[in-house]
């Protein structure tokens, strides 16, 4: 292979018609990508933040424990589920998408899947699951859903849609290399 100094380019890099440019200090200033693929990949990695934070750490088992009365216990199961589930699956994921070379159908994929589970979990959060915790008043009001059904249905949201997280960060940070 040869190596790119200032000016100069690999017959690679010269029939692909691309333009790479190399500072005096050594650094390659490769061409930005458009702005639409930018945007989205930040607003892509925003969202990932606020899914990370909000569902698979804080806020959700807070919400379980302190909210709905139920214990840690109850947040570590499913939580554990859906990691073993990734430690099972994403390996072979992987491999198939080395073979391939397509990432980003796994990403939209997963997060389309963690999306949709998280809807799912506001739904029946919302009408199914009574919250119990300080501060609570009783508005004397029946759940849609009853409580039983919509804590499980909760929980294997949760646990689809962090797994589908999780899932799809492999993919994600190999779109990087």
């Amino acid at each position: 292979m040869e190596s790119l100094t200032i000016g100069s380019m690999t017959k690679a890099e010269q029939a692909a018609g691309g333009i790479i440019s190399v500072t005096p200090a050594g650094d390659f200033n490769p061409p930005l990508a458009p702005f639409r693929e930018r945007l989205s990949w930040a607003l892509y990695d925003f969202a990932n933040t606020v899914f990370s934070m909000n569902i698979a750490t804080l806020y959700f088992a807070a919400w379980l424990v302190a909210d709905l009365g139920h214990s840690n216990t109850l947040y570590a199961v499913v939580n554990g589920i859906a990691s073993a589930l990734v430690v099972v699956s994403i390996p072979v994921f992987g491999a198939i998408s080395d073979e391939t070379q397509r990432r980003k159908p796994w990403v939209v994929g997963f997060t389309s899947i963690a999306c949709l589970s998280t809807i799912a979990m506001a739904i029946l959060g919302q009408t199914g699951l009574p919250l119990i915790g300080e501060g609570v008043t009783a508005t004397g009001s029946r759940p849609l859903v009853p409580p039983g059904i919509a804590l499980f249905g909760v929980l294997a949201a949760f646990t689809i849609a962090n797994y589908a997280y999780q899932g799809a960060q492999p993919f994600y940070n190999a779109m990087f290399s």
